[in-house]
């Protein structure tokens, strides 16, 4: 299921698919893609946590901690970290903060995420019933970098605040309801026509799940900027600005925030824009930088009508000298900073 998730999503990085490469690069077997594994989670917790939340808000200190490999048992923990109340007739919005561990409880991937949910009736009691504490385990470590890489290409040669108009994109169709389902989704609102949603999207239809627009957003950015990458760290700030559904066309543009090097090769992060039913290209001639502008707290008319997704990616390239191929191109235009 893993290399079909990587092929369905425009994954390039061999590690995902050839166990040579993946023993090259460090890794033990071909490692389970990421972006699976923290769909699996959300769906894991879903019946207990947010199967009733309106909509997704984003995903913030989304760290993975180690590579999952198939036939890893995994379990998801999450707790309600916030909870901001807007009225007695608004929804409010709840910040969850999950941690996936295995067999060993030693952590695999944790992160936080908000969602809008309805407020409750009054009398309505849904506190957990027992004193039993989740025990979360120590999510500082940093362990899980692979130890040695054999002739791997290097970073991109990207300098901070290059901007990336990435010309492959994505029209969706009605497979991400699948997907939803193999993911173990619960929520309605990825799979049921008729679920009423909110006044803004009844009647629209099933609306991506959340995790494969991220996969979608950082396939098609994967193939100009992180091809060569030997690591995902991780993913911050994720804003989800409006829903995704078949039918629509993603296009996305990266931006160079940082370039930093460490002990095992050089971190690299980028900040991705996903936008719908337009290329990168009139994305950028329309707004500019702007567009890498966050959607939160932006006044009426200054918003991107659509962008659907804004959020930061770190990577690990290998420290070896990138080898180049005499002729290679790649599908990319790139804004160097003004």
């Amino acid at each position: 299921m893993s290399r079909l998730f990587a092929t369905a999503f425009y994954e390039t990085r061999p590690m995902y698919f050839s166990a040579v490469d993946a023993k090259k690069a460090g890794y033990i077997d071909l490692p389970v893609h990421p972006l699976l594994v923290l769909g699996m989670a959300m769906s894991l917790g879903m019946e207990a946590d947010s199967e009733q939340a309106i909509a997704h808000l984003g995903f913030r200190d989304l760290y993975l901690h180690r590579p999952i490999y198939p036939d890893m048992m995994l379990r998801t923990m999450t707790q309600v970290v916030d909870v901001a109340v807007k009225g007695d007739h608004h929804p409010g919005v709840v910040e969850l903060r999950s941690a996936v561990v295995g067999d060993d409880r030693v952590p695999v991937i944790h992160y936080r995420r908000s969602m809008l949910v309805r407020r409750r009736p009054g009398d309505f009691d849904a506190r957990p019933i027992g004193d039993e504490q989740v025990q979360f385990p120590d999510l500082t470590v940093r362990s899980w970098f692979p130890p040695a890489m054999e002739s791997w290409p290097a970073a991109p040669d990207y300098n901070q605040g290059d901007v990336i108009l990435h010309q492959s994109r994505r029209t969706v169709t009605d497979e991400h309801v699948t997907w939803a389902s193999w993911l173990g989704s619960t929520h309605p609102a990825h799979f049921d026509q008729l679920y009423p949603g909110d006044e803004d999207t009844s009647g629209h239809g099933p609306e991506v799940h959340s995790s494969l627009v991220l996969a979608w957003a950082a396939g098609l950015a994967g193939r100009d900027t992180v091809q060569s990458a030997v690591a995902e760290i991780g993913y911050d700030d994720g804003h989800e600005a409006a829903p995704i559904r078949s039918g629509d066309t993603i296009a996305v543009l990266s931006k160079v925030l940082d370039r930093v090097a460490v002990e095992e090769g050089t971190e690299m992060a980028f900040r991705l824009v996903a936008i719908k039913n337009q290329t990168a290209d009139e994305g950028w001639d329309q707004w500019g930088a702007s567009i890498f502008d966050s959607e939160l707290g932006k006044e009426e008319g200054r918003r991107v009508p659509n962008k659907v997704l804004e959020i930061t990616r770190r990577v690990l390239f290998a420290p070896t000298p990138l080898e180049v191929v005499p002729g290679q191109a790649r599908s990319l235009r790139v804004v160097p900073e003004s």
